[in-house]
């Protein structure tokens, strides 16, 4: 959320990397450290770099462009979206687990 060159990264290196080594795996895109993209210290670090947090609509942009299942935002500190990161991941996993029938129903 708050490290744009990390945000950019995950779009220009990490995911071509992972589609052409696994082009069969469900890619989930996750914003963290969502508590620091209103933390005023972060906001004045970022604004000396010239940058700015990542946004919602960033978040969703990128996951349009990359064909990723989900974009979704969370805070380890706050616990904010972490429940909705664990059951997105956890149903991506099983619903690839069935596809693949490797999975006992």
């Amino acid at each position: 959320m708050v490290n744009p060159t990390s945000f950019d990264n995950a779009i220009t290196k990490w995911w071509p990397e992972v589609t052409k080594n696994n082009p069969n795996t469900p890619i989930i895109l996750v914003g963290i450290m969502l508590e620091l993209r209103d933390d005023q210290k972060t906001l004045n670090q970022l604004l000396s770099q010239k940058k700015a947090p990542i946004t919602t609509e960033q978040g969703m942009a990128a996951k349009k462009k990359i064909g990723a299942l989900a974009y979704l935002e969370c805070s380890f500190v706050t616990m904010k979206g972490i429940k909705e990161v664990l059951e997105t991941v956890a149903r991506t996993i099983i619903t690839k687990c069935k596809e693949a029938g490797s999975m006992n129903e």
